[in-house]
């Protein structure tokens, strides 16, 4: 069942001139025999079975409307998946012919809605026929991003270029010459995800700098601490001196032996 106000705008906005039949008390009523995803392609009216219609053609079928006083609204459909096609004659008559063969004439057709009727159902009948293919989505290449080096052929420069610039026109940022990276293996960058995490402390900063030794400690590339070499040097200078004193003190006793005799 369709909304009244939504199916009267709809056939107002019809394309075909079969809008002058929107205001019949059978296009009033309309709302209460569509279902939910139909909708009306075009109207006209004609004489079949010696009873005047007002004939909808729908995205399903083809209704045939009559409403009667006293006894309500009289009805007769064909669905458009039994029909073959619709043909407008000259002489003011519709031809609806099935695909087991049997025909349906109504005569007396509105001679300005007849010929549009028919082309609306007969273009309903091709879509049916042949749906409209999906087109699958596009497919999108998902390229890996790194980074390898690449020296400038003019000035030698070993530049850090991503691999989406492969083969394109580009221009060497110290020489200004025009340069054209080609792959290398040397990848001087890791792919998305493998980057080592960055410290709070410099994302703050917006710094990539290398991390510092904490505060309090000192770091030598020496083997021995400091202090071992001090006292090593320590323990040479008394050596030097022990032996100093030790040979000034011998030498002074040969000279009182030499002396005494």
């Amino acid at each position: 069942m369709r909304n009244p106000d939504e199916l009267k705008i709809e056939l107002s906005a019809l394309k075909t001139r079969g809008n002058v039949f929107a205001g019949r008390k059978e296009a009033r009523e309309m709302h209460e025999i569509l279902n939910d995803d139909e909708y009306v392609l075009a109207l006209t009216s004609g004489n079949y079975d010696g009873r005047n219609w007002i004939m909808a053609a729908t995205s399903a079928r083809i209704l045939f409307l009559d409403k009667v006083m006293f006894v309500g609204m009289k009805k007769l459909e064909i669905l458009l998946s039994d029909l073959k096609e619709a043909i407008c004659e000259k002489n003011a008559a519709l031809l609806f012919v099935r695909s087991d063969g049997a025909r349906c004439i109504v005569k007396s057709v509105n001679k300005s809605t007849g010929a549009e009727f028919a082309a609306a159902v007969n273009e309903r009948l091709e879509e049916l026929r042949n749906p409209p293919k999906a087109v699958p989505p596009p497919v999108t290449v998902v390229t890996e991003s790194r980074q390898f080096e690449y020296t400038c052929p003019h000035c030698q420069a070993r530049l850090g270029v991503d691999n989406a610039w492969i083969n394109l026109d580009l221009e060497c940022p110290e020489c200004r010459q025009p340069i054209r990276p080609r792959p290398t293996l040397k990848t001087i960058a890791p792919p998305p995800g493998a980057e080592p995490a960055i410290p709070e402390a410099q994302q703050e900063n917006g710094e990539n700098a290398e991390l510092k030794p904490n505060s309090g400690y000192k770091y030598s590339t020496s083997i021995f601490s400091w202090w071992i070499w001090l006292l090593l040097a320590l323990m040479l200078v008394i050596v030097i001196v022990g032996t100093s004193r030790w040979n000034s003190g011998n030498f002074s006793c040969r000279a009182r032996t030499e002396e005494v005799q």
